[in-house]
Formats: structure tokens, sequence, C-alpha cells
């Protein structure tokens, strides 16, 4: 028997309206579906995917996270050992000064000296005692040495005859302890002596030079570090140029004249070179600076 009619048209639409309806319902209800074909497939198998959720009252869309586990690299350093710095603790040991190591001294002294023998032989009292002052200039010149320039006066006077001096000496100082306040010294030196000689008061007067050289010893102590005082004894040999006894005994007439006698006694005069030995003392001030 045949359908009736219209029926046909009727299933051809209900099975228009089921081909349609399942695509939609699939599109609607495969979101909802858990499964893991359905999840994007994780690029490591450590890592955890989390799945999407819809919430159907507001239908929103929340994307899924992903916890990322990041490998820690363990680094195994050997241990620093930090040496603490060696601290040497060093005295400073400042050198000590010497306070009586003053480069230049000037200084005042009081000579007195003694002789023996005569100098041309007109009288017994030539080369009497000497006495008179002098200055001395001191230099150092390294720690236990000083150079001494000194000059000094000196002069004697009888009834025949008056002597004056004049030795000025360059002599070179040993200081055996330069930092002590009492210093010991020796001393050595060379020189000149100027000397003049009048007899008779005035009527005959000779004049020469000699050459000197002294050997001492001596102690210098300082009351303060610029202020010393001084004693010494010299030895010294002094050495004279005579003219020969003609030429004296000519000088002596053309001054005194023969009148008076007196150049008779040139016939005693030494004609040869002669020495003088002797001692002499100091004692003298110096001021340091």
């Amino acid at each position: 028997s045949q359908p009736p009619f219209g029926s046909s048209y009727r299933d051809e639409a209900d099975t228009m309206k089921r081909l349609l309806a399942l695509p939609l319902a699939a599109a609607f209800l495969l979101p909802l579906i858990p499964s893991d074909a359905s999840a994007h497939p994780a690029p490591y198998p450590h890592y955890h995917v989390k799945r999407r959720v819809v919430h159907h009252h507001h239908h929103h869309y929340v994307p899924p996270k992903r916890a990322v586990v990041v490998r820690r690299r363990v680094v195994v350093r050997e241990p620093v050992v930090v040496q603490q710095p060696v601290v040497v603790k060093t005295r400073v040991v400042k050198k000590k000064q010497n306070p009586y190591h003053q480069v230049f001294g000037i200084g005042l002294r009081v000579p007195v000296s003694l002789l023996d023998r005569d100098k041309i032989g007109l009288s017994a009292d030539e080369n009497s005692p000497l006495a008179g002052a002098g200055l001395h200039l001191k230099l150092r010149v390294a720690n236990h040495w000083k150079l001494e320039l000194s000059a000094d006066f000196m002069g004697a006077n009888t009834s025949e005859v008056s002597q004056t001096s004049i030795p000025v000496y360059l002599s070179a100082i040993y200081n055996f302890l330069p930092k002590s306040r009492f210093q010991p010294y020796l001393l050595a030196g060379i020189g000149v002596h100027f000397t003049s000689l009048e007899y008779n008061g005035g009527q005959y007067r000779y004049e020469m030079y000699e050459l000197g050289g002294q050997v001492g010893a001596g102690l210098e102590i300082f009351l303060t570090k610029w202020l010393a005082l001084g004693v010494d004894v010299r030895l010294q040999g002094v050495f004279k140029n005579l003219d020969s006894q003609a030429k004296i005994r000519t000088d002596c007439l053309q001054t005194v004249g023969n009148m008076t006698g007196f150049c008779d006694n040139i016939n005693n005069a030494s004609t040869e070179d002669a020495d003088n030995w002797g001692v002499q003392m100091m004692l003298g001030g110096t001021i340091y600076f």
C-alpha cells in the first residue's frame, strides 16, 4: 500500500532536523566532555595542563594555565677560604737627636804659654811666661770631628824686654763622646807665631815670625745645649827663623847707635835658626749655634 499523501514530506523534514541537531548538540556538548584526547598535548611529560573551565552562569572562557616546573641546577662550589690579613705591628724607633750636635761655635779663651830658652839671645828675659786672651771658631765636620781656628794675643813685660806674640792655629779636634754633656777630646794643629821683641823701653825692636805645632788633650762641658766651657793642655813647638848675626848687629847700630853699648851684646845672639818647646794651657767658653 502507498503511504498517505504528505507523509514522505514530513519524514524528510524530520530527517533534516535530526541532521542539523546533531552537529549543534555536538558543538555544545563537546567542551563539557572530559577527555584526554580533546586536551592539547603537553610538550613534556612533566608539564601539567589545567583544563578549560566554562562557567555556565556567566559564560566566561578561562584559558588553561600551565604550571612550569623549572629544573634547578645545583652548582657545588668549593668553599672559599678567606685568609685574614696578617697585621705586623712595626715599632717606629725615633732616632734620638744629639742635643750637643751643633755645627758652628764661637768663643773666647784665656791662654797661658810657657816656652824654654831665649829668642835671639839679647836678654835673659826673652820667652818670659806669656798670658793674654784669644778668640776661636769651631766647626763640626763629622760626628766625632771638629775644626778649630784660633788666634791669641799674649804678652809679657820685664825691665829689659817687652814681648808680644800672636799665635794663629788651625787644629783638628776628636771628641770621644759627642752625645755626652762631658766631652773629652784630643787635638793636633799647626800655625804661625807673629812675635815682636822690644828692648830697653823700645830702643831696639826685633820682629819675626815663627812656625808652630801643637798636640793636646782637653775636656768640654756643656752647661746647656748651646753653651760650653772647655779646658785643655797643649804641648807646643815653636821654630824661629833668624837673620844672620851681622845683619842683626847692623840693624841694632842703625837703630840705637853705638854710644849706649847695647848693641855690643849682639855678639851673644844666635846666628842660626832655633826652636822653643813648651806648654800652653787654655780655659775658655763657646757659644754654639
